[in-house]
C-alpha cells in the first residue's frame, strides 16, 4: 500500500515534539579569576526547545514555520562574542533569556550549559535551567 498520510490521518495531532540542538561547542572567556577568563574555553550548550502541538513546520516544510536554528545559533555566538562570564550559572541564564526572546511564545526551554574540563579532575560541570 502507497497511501499518503496527513499529521491528522497518523494520529499525531498530539504527539509531544522538541527541537534539541545537541552540544553547540562556543569557546569562551569563562572563569571566577581574571586568570581563567584570559583564555577561552569550551562550554557545550544543549537547549531543548518544546512545543506543545506539532509546529506547523512538520506539515508544509516551510523554514518560515519553524524555528531555524541556524539563525538562533549564529545569536548565541554573537551574543558571547567578545564577552567574559564569571559562573556557568550566570552565562546559563543569560543563554536562558536570549533563547526565549527567539523562539515561538508558547515553547517551553531546558537549557544545560556544560563546560569542559572546570579542573583536572572533573571532566565537566554542569548547570541546568528549565521552565
Amino acid at each position: 500500500m502507497d497511501k499518503k498520510h496527513s499529521l491528522k490521518d497518523t494520529g499525531c495531532k498530539k504527539c509531544k515534539c522538541a527541537l534539541i540542538l545537541n552540544d553547540l561547542n562556543l569557546k569562551l572567556n569563562l572563569g571566577v579569576t581574571a586568570k581563567e577568563r584570559a583564555k577561552k574555553q569550551t562550554v557545550l550548550v544543549t537547549a531543548k526547545i518544546s512545543f506543545p502541538r506539532l509546529p506547523l513546520a512538520c506539515k508544509s516544510g516551510k523554514i518560515s514555520d519553524a524555528i531555524c536554528y541556524y539563525t538562533l545559533i549564529q545569536k548565541i555566538k554573537e551574543f558571547c562574542k567578545d564577552k567574559k562570564f564569571t559562573l556557568i550559572e550566570n552565562l546559563g541564564m543569560q543563554l536562558f533569556v536570549l533563547i526565549k526572546k527567539n523562539i515561538f511564545k508558547n515553547c517551553k526551554l531546558s537549557l544545560r550549559v556544560a563546560k569542559q574540563y572546570p579542573l583536572k579532575e572533573l571532566p565537566q560541570s554542569v548547570f541546568e535551567i528549565s521552565d
